[in-house]
């Protein structure tokens, strides 16, 4: 069941990216001053509630999120994943599905917000694990694995932070990468040190693995493996 959400300003917008520094004026800037780009009087339609058409194309309209509790420890990759949520609201891309939890969730979805996006919530069972992130919609609560499946499934593309430089077993980040991967779905996986990785579905040799396209590091600043942070959870 999809449940209307109210637009009120989150207060909490100002801890989004620390130590990075925001330009007058900018995006950055916005999120960190807790500010979002024109609130909707009245809300809108719910878009309905269906399952993302294949092929899904260079220019999707809904957009999925997923990432690590922890957050985004390093400036590089938050800097890399507001580009890259920038890029994907010039090329059209109005929705984002996001799971409302603490951590990469909520960095996302205020990103998005500031961007002037929507954000439709699919929130965990886990009360205490909740952003409660200011949205457009929400759906009911469901148990992680459920509600990231969900999200891959409402979704044309999916965009990653994984919190490791590698892919983990027991994580619910790379579970729904390779969910994602299983429902050919495109996936941007932005690692720790900025650098960006596209999957390509329309590539895969079948066996629902798709091939991989990893760019240089977007920003200056990078981290190698040795420096990054293991043991993630949901």
């Amino acid at each position: 069941m999809i449940s209307k959400r109210s637009n009120t300003a989150s207060a909490k917008g100002r801890d989004i990216a620390p130590g990075v520094p925001a330009q007058k004026g900018s995006v950055m800037e916005d999120i960190e001053d807790g500010r979002v780009a024109s609130d909707r009087a009245g809300g809108a339609d719910a878009p309905e509630p269906r399952a993302a058409s294949q092929p899904v194309g260079a220019h999707p309209s809904r957009v999925g999120f997923t990432g690590s509790q922890h957050g985004i420890q390093f400036s590089a990759q938050r800097l890399s994943l507001l580009m890259t949520l920038a890029q994907l609201r010039v090329r059209g891309a109005r929705w984002m599905h996001n799971g409302d939890c603490v951590g990469s969730d909520e960095i996302a979805g205020r990103m998005w917000r500031a961007l002037d996006g929507q954000l439709w919530l699919h929130p965990p069972t886990v009360e205490t694990k909740r952003a409660f992130l200011t949205c457009d919609f929400a759906s009911d609560r469901l148990p992680y694995l459920q509600r990231n499946h969900v999200i891959v499934n409402l979704s044309e593309a999916l965009v990653a932070t994984p919190a490791e430089m590698f892919e983990q077993q027991r994580s619910g980040t790379w579970a729904t990468i390779r969910y994602a991967a299983k429902m050919r779905r495109p996936i941007t996986i932005i690692w720790p040190n900025g650098s960006v990785e596209h999957r390509h579905p329309s590539d895969s040799d079948g066996s629902g693995e798709a091939s991989e396209t990893r760019s240089g590091s977007t920003v200056g600043d990078s981290a190698g493996p040795k420096d990054i942070a293991q043991g993630e959870s949901a």
